[in-house]
């Protein structure tokens, strides 16, 4: 007969997953590493649009279209005419509110319908709801909670979320990537261990073949380590 001390009471049940929900509530980046990475980042940081896109996991067009549009949020600023970048500050309040939404409505059902007007038109609660993505489930996540944890835990099917910085791709870890702020615009992407070590191993293989030739023409060695100097 099963101890009463390991026995789940329904209550109980309640009561965590009520608990869990008000955590969520107060912090909407908590249990997601890029995310939480995101929330450490000072208000004046300047995330470029692919950064953005990977961590909201939203499609780089949803933004451009917005932009082209001249609507927001999330606001953005062009340093230089072809350079678009999205301060940390309020992209953290608007992204925290999208969560937040998103937490609730998860808790609710699906509506059936759309509304309707009663001449057949989309009513304008729903066009305004219509032109925000929802971020309701289904953001990829990893399984470990730090890329350190990630190199020595994963498993083949897990994976990491990576920018691939400079002309050989080299893959650096995106909570790094982040505060790093690498000047190029840089793909992103999610790499099992397997890809991450075949890629690392592609890049440092081209960076040192650049190195090498540098070295022949009598140019100027960079720093050992430096993916922004070519």
């Amino acid at each position: 007969m099963p101890s009463p001390h390991t026995r789940h009471h329904p209550a109980r049940l309640r009561a965590t997953t009520r608990t869990s929900a008000v955590h969520s509530a107060l912090d909407p980046f908590a249990g997601d590493p890029f995310l939480e990475a995101f929330d450490r980042l000072p208000d004046s940081q300047l995330l470029k649009e692919q950064q953005v896109a990977a961590l909201t996991q939203i499609s780089p067009d949803w933004f451009q279209k917005r932009r082209a549009q001249g609507r927001t949020p999330p606001i953005w600023v062009a340093p230089t005419p072809d350079l678009i970048r999205y301060p940390v500050g309020p992209l953290r309040t608007w992204l925290a509110s999208m969560l937040v939404n998103a937490n609730m409505a998860r808790e609710q059902p699906e509506p059936t319908s759309v509304k309707l007007d009663p001449r057949g038109r989309l009513d304008p609660d729903e066009v305004a709801a219509l032109q925000l993505p929802t971020l309701k489930g289904g953001r990829r996540k990893a399984a470990q909670s730090s890329f350190s944890s990630f190199l020595q835990h994963a498993v083949p099917t897990d994976a990491w979320l990576f920018e691939r910085v400079g002309p050989f791709r080299r893959p650096v870890d995106f909570t790094e990537a982040m505060a790093l702020d690498f000047p190029s615009e840089d793909a992103c992407e999610w790499l099992t261990l397997g890809e991450y070590v075949v890629a690392l191993v592609e890049a440092a293989r081209g960076e040192q073949a650049a190195r090498d030739a540098r070295n022949l023409n009598g140019l100027p060695r960079g720093k050992p380590g430096d993916t922004r100097r070519f």
